[in-house]
């Protein structure tokens, strides 16, 4: 569920930096009670025992995973660019750009989260998985080889933030 939350906050601050929008860890999210029509009808997000926040920072958004904030901030992003910057980070599972993603509603592997997580404490980085890096026989002579392949998918600036603030998670 909320594991997903990380790929909104990095949505956020990428725009930011790209001077696309103010959002920063300590700008300010209403975290009152939100509706978004969908085709399927009205979505209300509620927050954990259904408690009601006023404005709080980003970073107390994600710290305390508060749904109503976090929904905000990902139709401020648009949920298209939540589902592209979760795809640079490593999630492959067929996902749609619907508003409860922000919340984590859809489903992906565990393996598949480790490895988007990685890329973010990874500074950006994304290394192609591998189930092995090499097949070393006893004498120390390799058997079976293979490069590992990485490509920088996120700014390490965002990363570095997106981290820091997951810390206090």
């Amino acid at each position: 569920g909320s594991a997903f939350k990380p790929f909104v906050l990095l949505t956020a601050l990428a725009q930011s930096l790209q001077g696309n929008k103010d959002m920063t860890l300590s700008s300010l999210v209403s975290g009152k009670q939100i509706s978004i029509q969908t085709p399927e009808g009205l979505w209300t997000p509620t927050n954990f025992e259904n408690k009601i926040y006023e404005n709080i920072t980003i970073r107390k958004a994600i710290e305390d995973s508060v749904n109503t904030a976090t929904t905000r901030l990902a139709q401020k992003t648009g949920f298209n660019n939540v589902l592209k910057t979760a795809r640079l980070a490593g999630i492959t599972s067929p996902l749609s750009p619907v508003p409860s993603m922000a919340l984590g509603s859809l489903e992906v592997t565990p393996v598949e989260l480790a490895y988007a997580y990685a890329t973010i404490a990874s500074g950006g980085i994304r290394f192609d998985p591998l189930p092995f890096r090499a097949v070393i026989a006893p004498d120390g002579s390799v058997i079976v080889g293979k490069s590992v392949k990485s490509k920088q998918v996120l700014d390490p600036r965002v990363c570095y933030l997106a981290g820091h603030a997951l810390e206090g998670v």
